[in-house]
């Protein structure tokens, strides 16, 4: 014997058409949806040159970033290129994301009770011997909960871990730097 079950076509557009609203509101998105997602990325015009072990910010590599909810979760996902000189072929390239230029991120997800205000937490990527001029990729990723919804401006940093010379932003790089506000 066989069955069949029929049932009357469905029309999805027709059925949001009936909801209350055309789009569905912000507030009325269920938790873990993306409610903005902010991109800058682009190639370098002309490499930039850091030679210090303190914090630097990257001019070219920051977003001004307004939450919709203040407790929202931020994902930063980042992609920097970069080089040593040939003779630090022993040395890191130490990268972070600051908000508002005072409250460094990268120690954030591990301490609960951070304060932000470190001048030595990064992460770290090597100079990949044997060549330390090869082109290398700093891909990471952090999170903020910043509590507001005013505008907030975040900047990609970096450092070198000891004296030397690194290189950012070279012809034909392609950096990329997003912001994704997350409903809670």
């Amino acid at each position: 014997m066989t069955v069949r079950i029929e049932k009357p076509a469905f029309n999805l557009r027709s059925k949001l058409n009936d909801l209350d609203y055309g789009q569905v509101p912000y507030e009325k998105m269920p938790p873990g949806s993306i409610i903005q997602v902010k991109k800058l990325s682009g190639k370098g015009a002309g490499s930039l040159s850091q030679t210090n072990t303190s914090y630097a910010s990257l001019a070219h590599m920051a977003i001004t970033f307004t939450p919709r909810f203040s407790n929202s979760l931020i994902r930063i996902d980042t992609n920097q290129q970069y080089w040593f000189s040939a003779n630090d072929s022993n040395n890191y390239a130490i990268f972070t994301v600051y908000r508002d230029g005072t409250y460094n991120l990268a120690a954030r997800g591990y301490n609960d009770s951070y304060t932000g205000t470190s001048s030595t937490q990064g992460v770290y990527f090597a100079a990949q011997r044997p060549a330390a001029t090869y082109n290398h990729t700093a891909a990471f990723t952090l999170w903020d909960e910043p509590k507001t919804t005013q505008n907030i401006t975040y900047q990609i940093y970096n450092r070198l871990y000891a004296a030397g010379t690194m290189y950012t932003r070279w012809d034909g790089h392609n950096d990329s730097f997003t912001i994704t506000e997350i409903r809670q």
